[in-house]
C-alpha cells in the first residue's frame, strides 16, 4: 500500500492519531503559490522551499510558537544610547516615533504584498529596515533583510512567510513599548 502526502495528513489530523497536534510541514523543490494553498488547505501547516536551513526552520518554529525572540529591552535601549552619546531625550523620541511609524508601516507591507504590489512591498520594507538598524532593533532588522532579499529576487511565495515573521516580531517588540518608554521617561 502506497501513501501520499495528502493521504497521510488526513490520517495524522484524525482523532485518533496521537500526534495530530504536531505541526507538519511540506518540503517543496520551488516556490509555487498554488501548490502551497493546496497543501494548507490538505492540512499541512506550512510549506517550506528546499534547501532547509536550521535557521529557517527555527524562525517557522518560534513563530508558531509565538515566541518572544527579543532580547532584554534594556539592551536595545543601551545599545542605542551608546549610539546616541547619552542622549536619553533623544533616545525617547526615536523610540516615541518608531512606535508611532511600525504598525502603520508594517500594515502597509502587508497590504502591498496582498495586493502585489511589490515594488511597494520592497520599498516600504527598506524603510522599515532602516528605522530598526537606527534603533538597534537587530531582530528586527534580520526579518527586515530576508523580506527585501525575497522581494528584491521575486521570491514572493517565501516573501510572504518572512512578512509573517516581521510582523510577529513587530508584535513582540511592542509587548515591551510601555516598559522602554516608562524606563526612557525617568
Amino acid at each position: 500500500m502506497e501513501l501520499n502526502g495528502f493521504v497521510l495528513v488526513s490520517l495524522a489530523k484524525t482523532e485518533r492519531c496521537i500526534n495530530r497536534c504536531t505541526p507538519i510541514i511540506a518540503l517543496l523543490d520551488n516556490a509555487d503559490a498554488m501548490q502551497n494553498k493546496k497543501l494548507i488547505a490538505a492540512g499541512f501547516d506550512d510549506c517550506l522551499t528546499k534547501p532547509l536551513t536550521a535557521d529557517t526552520l527555527d524562525e517557522v518554529i518560534k513563530l508558531w510558537r509565538g515566541e518572544d525572540v527579543l532580547t532584554t529591552p534594556l539592551d536595545f535601549i543601551q545599545a542605542l544610547l551608546a549610539k546616541c552619546h547619552n542622549n536619553n531625550s533623544l533616545v525617547l523620541t526615536l523610540y516615541q516615533k518608531l512606535f508611532e511609524e511600525l504598525p502603520l508601516q508594517t500594515s502597509q507591507i502587508g497590504e502591498a504584498i496582498q495586493k502585489k504590489q511589490y515594488k511597494t512591498a520592497f520599498e516600504l520594507t527598506h524603510k522599515l529596515n532602516g528605522s530598526a538598524k537606527i534603533c538597534c532593533l537587530r531582530h528586527i532588522e534580520d526579518s527586515a533583510n530576508s523580506l527585501e532579499t525575497c522581494l528584491m529576487l521575486n521570491n514572493y511565495v517565501q516573501a510572504d512567510g518572512y512578512f509573517l515573521i516581521l510582523k510577529q516580531r513587530v508584535a513582540d517588540f511592542f509587548k515591551h513599548r510601555q516598559l522602554i518608554l516608562d524606563h526612557l521617561e525617568k
